[in-house]
């Protein structure tokens, strides 16, 4: 038990570390941010507890008593924050089905009609959101007013091709 409670503390102190970041300025790159945020915070975490133990020796009878048990608690830690990471894009930005319920709800029993509808999703709220996040992220570049891949973004979709190969998907998304 020790070693999971190590690990979801270490992960909520990452966490925590997170939020107060994203309170005072939202990082242009976000997803390196977090990254950053998650690793360094967890790693900061564990030495900060470590050192802590040594002060505060009953502090000590709450962490796993081997070194293999702290090792997991990292691993499990740093597994959390993978989890969190790979699903914030979903919480970040704008679901086109999540915006077009909240606006069919809107308009409660009278409904909304499909053309209004079609209106109020227009690229600047479901497209124009990602293309800056590409670019904050360096996955594409702009030149002379078209978008282009970076080496990054080359790397990010390859990687996305072999996986969907792999799994025997098309090619589509």
């Amino acid at each position: 038990m020790p070693t999971v409670g190590l690990a979801l503390a270490l992960f909520a102190g990452a966490f925590l570390v997170h939020l107060v970041r994203w309170r005072i300025a939202l990082p242009s790159a976000t997803a390196r941010a977090l990254l950053v945020t998650f690793v360094f915070g967890i790693l900061g975490g564990l030495v900060f507890v470590e050192l802590m133990a040594r002060i505060l020796p009953g502090l000590a009878t709450l962490l796993p008593p081997e070194p293999f048990g702290t090792l997991q608690a990292l691993l499990l830690s740093l597994a959390f924050a993978a989890g969190y990471v790979m699903t914030y894009p979903a919480i970040e930005v704008e679901s086109p089905t999540l915006v077009m319920i909240q606006a069919i709800a809107r308009r409660g029993d009278e409904g909304l009609a499909r053309a209004t509808l079609f209106a109020q999703l227009n690229d600047e709220v479901l497209v124009a959101p990602r293309v800056r996040d590409l670019l904050s992220e360096g996955l594409a570049v702009e030149r002379e007013g078209r978008l282009h891949l970076s080496t990054r973004g080359r790397r990010l979709v390859n990687l996305f091709f072999i996986w969907r190969r792999l799994l025997g998907a098309s090619a589509g998304g």
